[in-house]
């Protein structure tokens, strides 16, 4: 090796490594160099570097210096929100909710249309089913106030571990009696003097039944007689909607399911009023484990004029309704699996309900597709030299 101008030659003695020095100079004078960075630079990447013979500076020595990459890095493509529908040309089931899936219906509440409720049902479908939901309109609760907008009150309790929000937590643990409303001992209802469990919501719902769960362990001592009752106006005054005399059933874990056969009122309070208990020791005291209210489930399928009924997936023509009560007579609770050759011959599909209820959706698109309206651009990717594709068929 020799040398040239403003570098130095040396050599480690114990590694035996020759040691190269540069000084550099611009055209100035001064001394320097010239940085050449390439930020977020990615692992094994290939870079190239040209120098010029009209730089303006007299390099005496060129310096590479290696800084960690980036790896592991992540480009998102579309995340398919609801902006990123724009960018697609689509079919109609097509759906933009944080991942693209077709649309296969859903849980829905009737809103007034007229003197009933309505929903409108997505069109073109290969086959649709309808029904109500068949659980409770209360949510789980958490405590007498959670969630918000729910009350859960008592006329008395055992002590805080028996609060009254138990009887509405959905929880149903095999031989355990800590998970229930239990009243104060000694706090024997009778028709003078009822205990009562009470539950107050955002909002007006009828009912179609309702169920009472007897404790399953330790006393078990349930409700015998009882009105089942509603109010709107904070619970000055009350209506009964449906009453229960002399239930003797008082099995450990018994579920009681009980059917309003009248299309009820709406009511945003509810009170289970009780009379009577299986057992009427001075010692005792009531035990309930759960309380379901369950919602209002009859409907008919309006599409302009024409009124239908449904069994097993069978449409039939129904006069169109009057009252409520016609509901009852001419109406479903479940469709069952209305097929296309149904459906083809149907404008604009509504499901009606004499009141505000819950109703569910199952449907099954006709075969969708999406195609990107413009090229997307892959200029984010010039850092990439390798890449791994994962995907998830659905």
């Amino acid at each position: 090796l020799e040398a040239g101008p403003g570098v130095t030659l040396g050599q480690n003695p114990v590694s035996g490594k020759t040691i190269i020095s540069a000084v550099g100079g611009g055209s100035g004078g001064g001394g320097g160099y010239i940085v050449v960075d390439r930020p977020s630079a990615t692992a094994g990447q290939n870079h190239s570097f040209s120098f010029s013979a009209q730089n303006a500076f007299n390099l005496t020595a060129y310096a590479l210096k290696e800084t960690a990459g980036a790896t592991n890095q992540t480009y998102v493509i579309d995340d398919f929100n609801a902006e990123s529908e724009l960018n697609y040309d689509s079919t109609n089931a097509v759906v933009f909710d944080g991942q693209l899936s077709a649309y296969t219906g859903g849980t829905y509440t009737t809103s007034v249309q007229g003197e009933f409720y309505s929903l409108p049902v997505q069109d073109g479908s290969r086959s649709l089913s309808i029904s109500g939901v068949d659980e409770s309109i209360i949510p789980v609760m958490t405590s007498n106030t959670s969630p918000s907008g729910y009350v859960a009150s008592a006329s008395s309790i055992y002590d805080s571990r028996y609060n009254a929000y138990l009887a509405f937590d959905r929880r149903i643990v095999s031989g355990t009696g800590s998970d229930a409303w239990v009243g104060a001992t000694g706090a024997i209802p009778t028709p003078g003097n009822p205990q009562w469990l009470r539950i107050d919501m955002p909002g007006a719902k009828a009912l179609s039944g309702y169920s009472l769960v007897n404790r399953a362990a330790g006393l078990i001592n349930s409700p015998k007689t009882w009105k089942l009752q509603g109010s709107n106006d904070g619970g000055d005054t009350w209506e009964t909607i449906h009453s229960v005399t002399n239930d003797t059933n008082n099995t450990a874990g018994a579920v009681r399911r009980f059917i309003i056969d009248s299309v009820p009122a709406e009511y945003s309070s509810y009170r289970l009023l009780i009379e009577e208990l299986f057992s009427s020791a001075s010692s005792s005291y009531i035990t309930l484990r759960e309380l379901s209210l369950f919602p209002f489930t009859m409907f008919m399928i309006n599409s302009g004029s024409d009124w239908y009924s449904s069994s097993n997936g069978l449409l039939f023509p129904v006069a169109a309704p009057a009252t409520a009560d016609d509901f009852n007579n001419n109406g479903f609770s479940q469709s069952g699996e209305i097929p296309e050759s149904q459906l083809s011959s149907l404008s604009q599909i509504n499901v009606v309900s004499p009141v505000a209820t819950d109703v569910k959706i199952l449907f099954t698109p006709q075969y969708q597709i999406a195609i990107r309206e413009s090229l997307l651009s892959v200029a984010a990717f010039g850092q990439i030299n390798s890449a791994t594709l994962t995907a998830t068929q659905t």
